[in-house]
């Protein structure tokens, strides 16, 4: 294995070895000129060297600090490459040709002018040094590039001169390495903006060979926002221009008073009319969630509201603004005013029979009252029959497309998906303060209450009121159709009705809201106790508690019941008040009118109409009374849902951080050359600020220390257990969110992480849900993505040991769902929860204690294919396309040092201060732990339980004797 470095350059990096220490100093400095030589691996000495490369040469040459451009134009540099036979050199060709195509290029045109020099300067200018002092030198993992088959084929059949002349004609046209276009992709898979932006910018990459341009298409496509009112509708291209890496694309934003829970539209590229690039394999597309600033349901009582005063809040006047809000869905205001037509021709319809009643009992039957067999008073009476009857028809089918207007329906679903949306973006804070229940509740109680006893209510009010109306009308019609005398008794029934019944609804208005309340709260711990019990069956079980666990859900039981009747009797009480009221009026109209038509001052057909016209109002008015109180009922229900809409996100925070790591990126690619690799931007991690719930209180606190991490590496986060490993996962991981601050002197407290990068956080507790086994290991996959192969899974789930009774469960056609975790052990959950992170293919894993539940040999061969994950970038990935994927990193967390000697760095975290440790044998052979230089015996730091700990400064360290061991 051969490499090249400058003097002054002070780390060995080579592809082979594998090692937990950041770098090892050379000690080169002081060589005047060129210098090479060879040096083996010894067992014992590199200790995180992989068992294979233990006695194998590692050759190199050392070029004097400042002299590179000489070094390339003498020839030193080509004849390494000419001269190597193990194929480092080609690698070495790829990396530069793929990420440096102006280094490649400067490079191909001073080989050509100086190739002959170079041959007869060779045997002059490779100095041999012994460098056999320095076996102990640890060698850390730099990325290898595999060399073009062809050009390797090539190489080995020609002789040594021959193969100078060969490969620089090769390297004139290096189609093998340069055939790929430039990667274009997002930024980052998720951008944000306020709703009170002009626009949301996002940004665009370009990866590879930047020699060309590069023309892409772009559109949007709605997703909870809708072009034209959260946002414009924008198509384009995205242009680089040769040796541009960035771009920009800009939606504007539309700026609206409307409520609404997310607003979230996306971004897509996609190949048409493309010029010189390939789509990123993720980022092709990209979400962009626009926060929205107003309040739930409008803005007029936002300080009550923010304040949870909305029980304050006048019921009707809440209610009135949710009546606002669902005016402005363009859906539900056009089957609000076809559903408000249809009950008016139902209206129109009633008043209509009547009049035909009137004019059967007056102008038809009473006259012709045994006069016999009469054809035209037969198709009189077909003729007032059809005018009952083919209404009905019209009507039956109106109501039967009532459902398909999607009035009820939308309201619910914007409800409903709302309340989800808005708790699944919850911060810490507000998810602590939601009771396990109240999400199941308000989705399936209190929002079906609020659409089925509010807003349709008011079709209802608006209907009976109609109704109302139009008996009067229909009196004053047939007294003047039929020359009948007016009566105000209608209009005394029109007055007397409300003035009965409304000062009594207020009067129970008190007592049937407390009744709803003690039943909803009863019924809010009824269904907790559920969730709870279910959740908990396990430790029920263990603990022989199920006895108390039912006596308990039988109490529960018992006061939700107590509960619900107190509210039946309440509202029978009020319900039988209508019905007194109605039934004593028309009583009384029964008596006073009917002896009218005794003494012929009326006729029977107006006495009989008036009797429906009473009852129907009664009916009317116990209708809008009905109507009024379940509108009052619906305030309780409202206000939760109204608490649980406003309740605080994390979307600010996550837009802050990200434009924070969008900054950094920027700035940071600016000080590089446009043609680095932007994959070599480090992990940083500078001292970063958290909120900790601790008694429903956040509780600032902060990391200390500042730590920067190589990608590419699989990091072991080591340390007592409870002093910040998890915290700090997460944290980087995006799990928990780090509070963004600044500093003295503008020095950023942050966890920086390249935005392109996609992360997974993997508890220590898996989760299934209830489905497929497949369904379960390819969450979070795109349908149909190539991450998601069936027969990619089963090859992860083999590599991982689980045996034929999982992988039956994984053949085609199999469709058995299950609670998996009652089927499998905990080991094989564990497993099966490593093997869906790697389906899922990550860039950045974070797993919290992986090695935890199995066996010293499981543990090992865990953390060979975590090391694999990282070295391959990626399990059961095309071996071929290894170069054209993103670096993987794997960041694990233990108390345990057993399985970490395949990491390639470590990260020792105490009481929330964090350093980097290195793991190394010491001259007397001894293993021993570096931190902050002072090396510790590792026998010594793991004496606790084998966990490592570090003593108090000053004790415990490895002493120097006079022979320097």
């Amino acid at each position: 294995r051969t490499f090249v470095f400058t003097q002054g350059t002070q780390f060995l990096q080579h592809p082979a070895i594998d090692t937990a220490a950041a770098a090892m100093p050379l000690g080169l400095r002081g060589f005047d000129g060129f210098c090479g030589g060879t040096f083996k691996h010894k067992k014992g000495h590199l200790s995180r060297a992989d068992e294979a490369d233990y006695g194998r040469p590692v050759n190199f040459t050392c070029i004097p600090e400042g002299h590179t451009q000489a070094a390339i134009t003498n020839g030193s540099l080509l004849r390494w490459f000419y001269e190597d036979q193990s194929g480092d050199a080609n690698r070495v060709l790829s990396r530069i040709a793929l990420e440096r195509p102006e280094v490649f290029h400067e490079h191909l045109r001073q080989a050509n002018e100086t190739r002959a020099k170079a041959i007869a300067k060779k045997n002059n200018d490779n100095i041999a040094i012994d460098v056999g002092s320095s076996n102990e030198m640890q060698i850390p993992l730099v990325h290898d590039i595999e060399p073009s088959p062809s050009v390797s084929d090539r190489e080995n059949s020609f002789s040594q001169a021959e193969r100078i002349d060969t490969t620089t004609e090769w390297l004139r046209s290096p189609t093998d390495l340069m055939d790929q276009n430039p990667i274009v992709q997002f930024a980052a898979d998720t951008f944000y903006a306020l709703e009170s932006d002009s626009e949301a910018v996002l940004d665009v990459m370009r990866i590879g060979n930047l020699t060309g341009r590069s023309v892409v298409a772009y559109r949007t496509k709605d997703s909870t926002a809708k072009a034209g009112t959260q946002y414009s509708e924008t198509s384009g291209y995205v242009i680089f221009e040769p040796r541009q890496y960035a771009a920009k694309v800009n939606v504007p934003i539309i700026d609206n008073e409307t409520w609404n829970t997310m607003v979230e539209f996306q971004v897509e590229f996609f190949e048409e009319n493309m010029e010189n690039a390939n789509l990123g394999r993720y980022l092709w597309t990209t979400s962009v969630q626009v926060i929205d600033d107003d309040c739930f349901p409008t803005n007029k009582y936002r300080m009550e509201i923010m304040k949870g005063e909305q029980m304050k809040i006048p019921a009707f006047q809440l209610l009135r603004e949710y009546f606002r809000h669902c005016w402005t869905d363009t859906t539900v205001r056009s089957g609000t005013a076809k559903m408000a037509m249809v009950d008016f021709l139902h209206n129109i319809h009633a008043g209509v029979k009547l009049l035909v009643n009137v004019y059967l009992v007056d102008k038809i039957l009473k006259p012709n009252q045994g006069e016999g067999h009469d054809l035209g008073v037969f198709w009189e009476l077909v003729t007032c029959s059809s005018i009952i009857v083919l209404p009905v028809a019209i009507l039956h089918f109106l109501d039967w497309r009532k459902p398909m207007w999607r009035v009820g329906g939308r309201c619910r679903a914007v409800l409903q998906s709302g309340l989800f949306r808005k708790h699944l973006h919850y911060n810490d804070t507000s998810r602590a303060k939601v009771a396990p229940g109240a999400l199941i509740m308000a989705c399936t109680r209190d929002c079906t209450e609020i659409v089925d006893r509010g807003y349709m209510g008011v079709l209802t009010l608006m209907r009976s009121f109609a109704n109302v109306l139009l008996m009067v009308f229909f009196k004053i019609l047939a007294n003047k159709t039929l020359g009948a005398k007016f009566s105000p008794s209608v209009i005394i029934a029109v007055v007397a009705f409300p003035v009965l019944l409304f000062p009594f609804l207020s009067i129970k208005k008190d007592v049937m809201l407390q009744s709803l309340v003690a039943q909803d709260t009863a019924q809010d711990e009824f269904v907790d106790h559920i969730t709870n019990t279910v959740e908990m069956h396990g430790l029920i079980s263990d603990y022989s508690q199920k006895a108390p666990a039912c006596n308990l859900f039988e109490t529960k039981l018992a006061d939700f019941n107590k509960c619900t009747i107190n509210l039946i009797q309440v509202m029978i009480n009020i319900n039988y008040f209508v019905q007194w009221v109605v039934n004593l009026i028309v009583g009384i109209y029964i008596v006073y009118r009917g002896m009218l038509v005794v003494q012929g001052h009326c006729t029977l057909g107006i006495y009989l109409m008036d009797i429906q016209i009473f009852l129907g109002m009664g009916t009317a008015y116990g209708q809008i009374y009905k109507c009024l109180m379940e509108m009052q009922s619906v305030q309780p229900s409202l206000c939760r849902v109204i608490a649980l809409m406003n309740n605080e996100t994390d979307l600010r925070q996550r837009m802050a951080l990200r434009r924070l790591q969008q900054n950094e990126y920027a700035t940071s690619r600016v000080s590089r050359t446009d043609c680095d690799n932007p994959d070599d931007m480090p992990m940083v991690i500078c001292e970063p600020y958290f909120a900790a719930m601790i008694q429903r209180e956040r509780i600032l606190n902060s990391f200390r220390g500042s730590i920067s991490l190589d990608l590419g590496q699989l990091v072991g986060i080591v340390g007592p257990p409870g002093r910040g490993k998890t915290t700090l996962l997460k944290l980087v991981a995006g799990n928990m969110l780090a509070e963004v601050y600044s500093g003295e002197n503008r020095l950023e407290k942050k966890i920086f992480v390249a935005p392109y990068m996609r992360m997974l956080h993997v508890p220590e507790r898996p989760t299934f849900f209830y489905g497929t086994l497949l369904a379960n290991l390819t969450y979070g996959c795109r349908q149909h993505d190539a991450d998601a192969r069936p027969n990619r899974v089963r090859k992860i789930c083999e590599k991982l040991g689980l045996d034929t009774d999982v992988l039956d469960y994984l053949k085609d056609g199999d469709d058995r769902k299950q609670s998996w975790d009652e089927v499998f052990s905990n080991t094989k959950i564990c497993l099966l929860s490593l093997a869906r992170a790697l389906v899922y293919n990550p860039e950045i894993m974070c797993l919290h204690k992986p090695m935890l539940p199995y066996s010293d040999e499981v543990k090992d061969e865990v953390m060979r294919i975590l090391k694999e994950f990282v070295e391959n970038r990626g399990v059961e990935q095309d071996a071929e396309s290894r170069y054209t994927r993103r670096v993987r990193t794997c960041l694990v967390t233990t108390s345990h040092m057993v399985g970490l000697s395949a990491c390639h760095q470590l990260v020792y975290v105490n009481d929330f201060e964090m350093s980097v440790v290195t793991r190394q044998t010491a001259k007397s052979g001894e293993e021993v732990v570096e931190k902050d230089g002072i090396q510790f015996p590792l026998s010594e730091l793991t004496k606790k339980g084998g966990m490592l700990t570090f003593p108090a400064p000053g004790t415990c360290a490895l002493e120097e004797n006079s022979a320097g061991s």
